[in-house]
């Protein structure tokens, strides 16, 4: 990541209307606790992951962020790539927790898409994207 990203000094916070803010990190800094801990200090109430990883990794993701969510009481939305991603396969799986650590919905390992979370109802749907791509 440091070969394509340049290391900020602040948190990014998306304000998505009604008091909700959510907090947004990319692969490495997801990772960290202090980070999702500061995200959670500073108002959080969501905290969205982008990441790119590959199975291994995602089975570990699924249990960190599940952890993250429950200890800081926050949903958690992580968003994988999937196919061919530099040196590995990117597995998909992306994935939503309840504020309680609940799987509330995840994409398979296949298909391209995307995971949809109601925060009010702490709900999730998965949407299949189908079709040629030009």
């Amino acid at each position: 990541e440091l070969k394509y990203f340049i290391s900020g000094h602040k948190q990014l916070f998306l304000d998505c209307g009604s008091g909700v803010r959510a907090a947004v990190a990319i692969c490495y800094e997801s990772l960290l606790e202090q980070h999702s801990k500061h995200a959670s200090e500073k108002g959080a109430r969501v905290y969205l992951a982008s990441v790119a990883k590959p199975q291994r990794g995602v089975n570990q993701a699924f249990q960190h962020y599940q952890d993250i969510s429950r200890r800081f009481k926050m949903p958690v939305v992580m968003s994988n790539s999937i196919g061919v991603c530099d040196d590995f396969v990117s597995a998909g799986c992306s994935a939503a927790w309840s504020a309680s650590g609940e799987l509330l919905g995840s994409m398979d390992g296949q298909s391209e898409g995307i995971v949809v979370m109601d925060i009010s109802s702490m709900t999730a749907r998965t949407f299949c994207i189908d079709g040629d791509y030009p």
